[in-house]
């Protein structure tokens, strides 16, 4: 295995930063419960349903899978891999922002929370670009 460089390091650094605030983002709701708000769905029937089991693995859990291949896979595959996963986290992430701000605007702890995410997935997709940028030169 090659050696971890500060540009790897920050890298894994960002996608555990980005997949904790997915947590963060699902307490926050949680939260709210606390101070009596309601955020059962209408026609909830008290099971998660599947789809929304796959959409936590998906976009959390393939989230924590990056911060540990970030770690271990330094090459050209895993550099494309995880610089188009980034861009569509962040057009994930930039949508939900956007939904929350003209939605929720008043629940200000999310609208701070989404907009450090967006930070972060474009602090990532920067660094990401620098690693795939001589690979694009490569292929020309």
């Amino acid at each position: 295995m090659k050696n971890l460089n500060y540009q790897h390091i920050k890298i894994a650094i960002l996608w555990l930063l980005i997949a904790v605030c997915y947590s963060l983002h699902s307490i926050f709701h949680l939260s709210a419960l606390f101070f009596g708000a309601d955020i059962k769905l209408p026609n909830a029937n008290g099971t998660v349903p599947v789809d929304a089991h796959i959409f936590r693995i998906v976009v959390e859990v393939l989230t924590f899978l990056f911060v540990i291949l970030s770690l271990y896979l330094l090459n050209k595959t895993y550099y494309w891999m995880s610089f188009i996963w980034a861009i569509l986290l962040g057009v994930l992430n930039v949508v939900h922002l956007y939904e929350t701000v003209t939605k929720d605007w008043h629940d200000l702890s999310q609208v701070a929370l989404l907009t450090f995410i967006v930070v972060a997935n474009i602090f990532l997709v920067r660094e990401l670009s620098c690693l795939v940028k001589p690979l694009q030169k490569q292929i020309s």
